[in-house]
């Protein structure tokens, strides 16, 4: 990832990926106006390749690039005006004076304040914590329908999944274990709010219910006690999932969500019609 500058090193807001294809080349693959946006395209797409098998290693200057706050229980940081003797104090790491880890370069937080007086902040992790903990303070809980695999039915079409702050931490939660640890998948004891339409659960006896999680997916899959029958909703990307969420305005109709020719995109329609 590079962030571009003006001509006095303050960041703006353009932030590009780039694919590096060899020691001394790189295609440039995305621009984006935010940094959350920049990390889930680039995380989306190192996660992809992993699942076939290829790692991608992230690099680039960024990762040099820290911010400081003033205390350990402090996440306010130093502001990009402050002077020496006149601090200003920002919540946003965006707006935060950016220093660099190699020796030589810019300045150093010395010059503002003394040596055990502040603690270094990774300035790209704390944009992305301040962004996603701002989003999940925007974004209510959210009824989602998925629709179910035509393979996996057995007279359930969808599941209902309320797409909530805890719902949404997990998944990402999981996904990184996935992506840690190297693991085709990961699978939990947790269910949908509902399978549907109707009373299907009980129809079918479900049971046994389980959230999946691979490096770029998650789906849900429940059981009959005796394995008579299996139901099992379409893949969703975990990347285009949530921004689907995030964008779904209540008016619009209820959200539905399926499986389509890219590999487990997740769509978002306005079926006001949806059965219940």
């Amino acid at each position: 990832m590079k962030v571009f500058t003006s001509a006095d090193e303050d960041p703006v807001a353009t932030y590009s990926v780039f694919l590096r294809s060899g020691p001394d080349a790189s295609k440039r693959i995305g621009d984006f106006a935010t940094c959350l946006e920049a990390v889930e395209y680039a995380e989306s797409a190192m996660a992809y390749q992993m699942a076939q098998g290829v790692h991608w290693t992230r690099g680039g200057k960024i990762f040099d690039l820290y911010c400081v706050s003033g205390h350990p229980d402090d996440l306010r940081f130093l502001g990009r005006e402050s002077k020496n003797d006149s601090l200003q104090w920002v919540s946003d790491p965006a707006e935060a004076m950016v220093f660099n880890r190699c020796a030589g370069h810019g300045k150093c937080p010395e010059t503002f304040l003394p040596d055990d007086g502040f603690r270094k902040h990774p300035w790209l992790a704390a944009q992305v914590r301040f962004a996603r903990h701002r989003k999940m303070e925007e974004t209510s809980a959210t009824a989602v329908f998925i629709k179910t695999m035509p393979t996996h039915r057995f007279g359930a079409s969808f599941a209902e999944v309320q797409v909530d702050q805890g719902f949404t931490l997990r998944l990402l939660r999981l996904q990184r274990l996935c992506i840690s640890k190297r693991l085709s998948e990961v699978r939990v004891d947790a269910a949908p709010r509902r399978w549907g339409p109707g009373d299907v659960r009980a129809d079918l006896a479900l049971s046994h219910d389980q959230l999946i999680v691979t490096q770029a997916t998650f789906r849900f899959a429940a059981r009959s006690a005796g394995a008579c029958a299996s139901v099992e909703t379409c893949p969703q990307n975990i990347v285009a999932f949530l921004r689907t969420v995030r964008a779904h305005r209540p008016e619009s109709g209820t959200l539905v969500v399926e499986e389509d020719d890219c590999g487990g995109l997740a769509k978002g329609t306005g079926w006001k019609d949806w059965p219940a």
